[in-house]
């Protein structure tokens, strides 16, 4: 897993989210573990990678503080997050809404270790 944690941890919650690139079950996924409980089913994620526009999709929750985001989408966010070193994300969950800022060093080497694990 190639994961880095937000700059600042969410308001009222000592934990920082965390954004990860994955391959689970030969599936690349993108994930954010976030210290609110999302709800059940799926949280709304929206996305800016650098100066770029905003994107936003529906994310599977897992375990209630997880947001996943496999194949296509996740190809999609990972393409943009590959270029760029900045990353922020506003999830909305269970009765909770919250941005996290990500700085991505080195997003591009990330982002090929998890494509590797899936190769």
């Amino acid at each position: 897993m190639a994961g880095v944690q937000s700059t600042e941890a969410i308001a009222g919650r000592p934990q920082k989210p965390m954004l990860a690139f994955n391959c689970l079950d030969d599936r690349l996924s993108v994930m954010i573990s976030w210290p609110h409980y999302l709800g059940r089913d799926e949280a709304r994620v929206e996305w800016r990678v650098g100066d770029g526009p905003v994107t936003a999709t529906q994310f599977e929750v897992v375990g209630g503080e997880a947001a996943m985001l496999y194949g296509r989408g996740a190809e999609q966010f990972m393409a943009q997050a590959r270029v760029a070193d900045r990353v922020v994300v506003r999830v909305t969950g269970y009765r909770t809404q919250a941005e996290a800022v990500f700085l991505i060093p080195g997003a591009a080497e990330r982002i090929d270790r998890a494509r590797e694990v899936c190769a």
